[in-house]
């Protein structure tokens, strides 16, 4: 599953430790326990989160690691960051001198670029001390994929959504959760 904190890391980081799809062992999974299952997860996070033992970890991830700690793993993002920009000029001086993109690396670039891009955002944000956090302020958009022999079975709960590439085609596998969008706004109020 990918986890995107809104507001701060720490629901992400929360719904990862939490989320209940590694109940089911491959032998008694099937496409209608897993889609169960990814939907009781998603509810009972949300019921997770308003309990006190959530609001004490969400805090304790908040504060994860000493001044210097946080300071070193400053240090190693901009060192991966560094890493990820000369990897990009590898791959933009090979096309160049080739003339022509080759489909799968050229993907595989532009997400790079797109990572990249990413993480210089957020190396740029001020750091600030973390204030209290509690759910009703922070959380989490969600998109989870489980994958059996014969089947893709998708969740989301936010402003995500599940993309397969497929015979040079992009085939929507989930529908993102936007107050604006009808369906959304009569299930909200």
């Amino acid at each position: 599953g990918v986890f995107d904190g809104h507001g701060g890391s720490e629901v992400a980081h929360f719904c990862s430790r939490h989320f209940g799809i590694g109940q089911l062992s491959p032998p008694e999974a099937t496409p209608d326990s897993l889609a169960t299952l990814l939907s009781d997860s998603f509810l009972a996070i949300d019921d997770m989160l308003a309990l006190p033992e959530a609001k004490r970890e969400l805090a304790e991830l908040a504060q994860e690691g000493t001044p210097e700690e946080q300071e070193e793993e400053r240090r190693a993002r901009a060192r991966g960051l560094e890493v990820l920009h000369q990897s990009l000029s590898t791959d933009l001086q090979m096309f160049k001198k080739a003339n022509q993109v080759d489909r799968e690396r050229g993907v595989q670039t532009l997400l790079k670029m797109l990572y990249y891009s990413k993480l210089s955002l957020q190396a740029r944000q001020p750091t600030n001390p973390p204030a209290p956090v509690t759910a009703d302020f922070v959380g989490c958009a969600a998109n989870v994929v489980a994958v059996t022999p014969t089947q893709l079975i998708t969740a989301n709960c936010g402003d995500c959504r599940a993309v397969l590439y497929r015979g040079g085609k992009a085939i929507a596998l989930s529908v993102d959760h936007k107050p604006n969008s009808p369906g959304e706004r009569a299930r909200i109020e």
